[in-house]
Order: structure tokens, then sequence, then C-alpha cells
């Protein structure tokens, strides 16, 4: 199942022993164009479960990039979840989650290094004299 619309938030009740595995793999562009598994990168997910004040689950990608949340008391309930995945030097990427019934695998996530070119947007009024804003991102 692909994700769809999802946001961090409570997840819902359902009956015990019915918790779902969330799985995908992260990826970097190689410089010729072509996408490379990353290893390293941290999944996370942080949710509140009933009852509970508050829960994050975490897990690494592997050499060949594929990462999963497994193992029972890093499984969901059904509902809607945001993973974040982080790396030093590269750009932070949040994708949304959602389990209705069943195993999720996300579509392959792409990490961008830091140095790839980024956008400037500058803001102001364009006349002489004022002070024009130039803010700057690195990350798509």
């Amino acid at each position: 199942m692909m994700s769809a619309l999802a946001l961090v938030g409570a997840a819902p009740a359902v009956a015990a022993g019915e918790r779902y595995v969330i799985a995908g793999t992260v990826n970097t562009p190689d410089g010729t164009g072509a996408f490379v598994p990353l290893d390293g990168v941290e999944a996370s997910v942080s949710f509140t479960e009933p009852g509970s004040s508050g829960s994050r689950y975490s897990t690494t990608s592997v050499a060949d990039g594929t990462f999963e949340f497994t193992s029972v008391g890093n499984s969901f309930p059904a509902g809607g979840y945001t993973v974040e995945f982080a790396l030093e030097g590269y750009c932070t990427v949040s994708v949304p989650a959602v389990i209705v019934d069943q195993n999720v695998t996300l579509a392959p996530v792409t990490l961008f290094p830091l140095m790839v070119p980024g956008t400037v947007t500058i803001s102001g009024d364009p006349v002489v004299g004022t002070v024009l804003t130039a803010s700057t991102s690195a990350c798509r």
C-alpha cells in the first residue's frame, strides 16, 4: 500500500495484537543521475498511543538502504503517521504513512546532500532606498 495523507497524531484504539509494520528504502543521488542506497539514516515516528504520554520509535537504514519498523514494541496500530528521515550532512525529509489494516511499504525516499544548490527568495518593496531581504534554502 502506498502512503497517503497523514499527520502525526493520536493512534486510534485497536484490538490487542493488531499492529503493523512500516518499511521502505532510502536513497541519494550519486552525481550521475542515478540513485544509490543510503545506509545509516535514522527513520523515526513520534505519536501518542492511548493511555501513553507519547512514543518515539526509530530504526536505521542498512547497507542496501532498507529500513523497517518490525519489533512488537516498534510497530503501529492503524492510523496516520509521519516518518522523519535524518542523516548528518543531508536534508531531513518527512513522509506521511497511513496504516489501514495491513503493513505499509513507503515509496522510495530520497535524501539530498546539504551541498545541493538551493533557492534564494527575495522579499521587500523593490524601491530605491528600501531594504530587501534574501532567504536561502539548501533543501528541496
